[in-house]
């Protein structure tokens, strides 16, 4: 049916539908994490670091290798260079398997988390180059 490039009345309403769905979607896409009492250690692999653009916070963002998940740490308050794990403001432990990377879960939730908190998304300045993470990792924090 030809419509002369003309919106009728029908294809508004079908567009803030589809709008509603796609973002009902990407909220269900993302869910709350246990408490660190029922989860006081998270193995990271696919890890990656990210630093909080409107504090500077440095956060962990990877997959949680027990759940298959992706996963956004709470900003780092310390880190053990010889065991590979971080401690998290929420007092959570984060070890990290094997070298960083950047996995596809990760990056989503990690964008997810700064759009959440109004801070624009994932950019490429937000994630720390491989010098930069190197120098992370070798100096201890804790």
């Amino acid at each position: 049916m030809a419509t002369n490039g003309k919106k009728k009345h029908g294809d508004t309403a079908l567009a803030v539908t589809l709008e509603q769905a796609i973002r009902t979607a990407i909220a269900e896409s993302t869910w709350p994490v246990p408490p660190v009492s029922e989860q006081p250690e998270v193995r990271l692999g696919g890890w990656f670091l990210v630093r909080q653009p409107d504090n500077g916070a440095l956060h962990l963002a990877g997959r949680n290798v027990s759940e298959g998940a992706g996963r956004m740490s709470s900003a780092i308050t310390g880190f053990d260079r010889a065991s590979k794990r971080a401690v998290t403001a929420s007092g959570r432990v984060y070890s990290l398997v094997g070298p960083p990377g950047r996995d596809a879960d990760g990056v989503w939730v990690a964008d997810q988390w700064l759009r959440r908190r109004g801070l624009g998304g994932l950019t490429p300045a937000c994630v720390l180059t491989a010098a930069e993470t190197a120098t992370f990792l070798a100096t201890s924090r804790e």
